[in-house]
């Protein structure tokens, strides 16, 4: 693959297009290399995407972590540090400009780290390369679509990559419920702090895969362990209530009661 390419065109002779693709490269940077720009005279967005090996990036001095398969970008006039230490880099980079470059970069809310995204699409390269080397009002147009396609592989595979994290949430979510729904300390805020993750996340993510609230799942799991207790065993209601972790007996009856109709002693009586 021939690169780095870059726009022959200046941009004050473009037409007024949304997105404009400006340069596209690729680079093999060795151990113990480094690169700095300090964004003055960079006008444009820009992405790094890593293909092997590792390096560390400041953009505008935070610093990110890059390996194989993650991407990260920037806005225009940026400033930015690559550093390798003790493995190469390996890795495309993308620059795109345009009345509208800062606004879609934004409207694919992609987050300003190191994102895991898979391998990066050397097909879509290609075509930049080819795009870049023939700059005519087709190519232009063309330019700017494989912008926009690279930005979408790159929200499609965050997007897996946070479908899976999330369906991992609610597996461990799952397991600690089944695990521990007998201790009456355990409610969403615990779970929560167990998962390391805000009460709010995991409400959000446990109703969307599960279709149903975590402190209802976690009532769910004790009231059918309470049923089983219920049909099969000689417990009171009392000693039931606190083996599956419900605050006081009272509140498992009451909730009981709104579950079958009846409280625990009638249950089992007509059962």
């Amino acid at each position: 693959m021939i690169f780095p390419r870059y726009r022959s065109i200046p941009m004050e002779q473009l037409p007024p297009l949304p997105v404009s693709l400006k340069s596209a490269g690729y680079y093999y940077a060795p151990k113990n290399w480094s690169e700095v720009n300090d964004g003055k005279f960079r006008s444009h967005c820009g992405i790094f995407w890593c293909k092997s090996g590792s390096a560390k990036i400041w953009i505008n001095d935070t610093l990110h972590h890059m390996q194989a398969d993650k991407f990260i970008y920037y806005y225009p006039f940026d400033a930015h540090f690559i550093q390798t230490e003790n493995s190469h880099f390996e890795y495309y980079w993308l620059c795109f400009d345009g009345l509208m470059a800062v606004e879609i970069l934004r409207s694919f809310k992609l987050t300003l780290s190191a994102n895991n995204s898979g391998t990066p699409p050397e097909d879509l390269f290609r075509q930049i390369n080819t795009a870049l080397s023939d700059v005519n009002l087709q190519t232009l147009f063309k330019g700017g679509a494989l912008v926009f396609e690279v930005l979408n592989e790159m929200k499609r595979n965050t997007l897996t990559e946070r479908t899976t994290a999330e369906s991992r949430l609610v597996s461990l979510f799952r397991q600690i419920v089944q695990e521990e729904f007998c201790d009456r300390s355990l409610n969403l805020t615990a779970i929560a702090a167990k998962l390391k993750c805000h009460r709010t996340t995991l409400t959000r993510v446990v109703k969307q895969q599960l279709g149903i609230m975590p402190s209802y799942y976690l009532q769910h799991i004790r009231m059918q362990e309470a049923l089983e207790l219920l049909n099969n065993s000689n417990f009171t209601a009392a000693e039931i209530s606190d083996m599956c972790g419900f605050a006081t007996p009272e509140y498992f009856s009451r909730k009981f009661r709104q579950l079958t109709g009846k409280p625990p002693h009638r249950y089992r009586n007509h059962r």
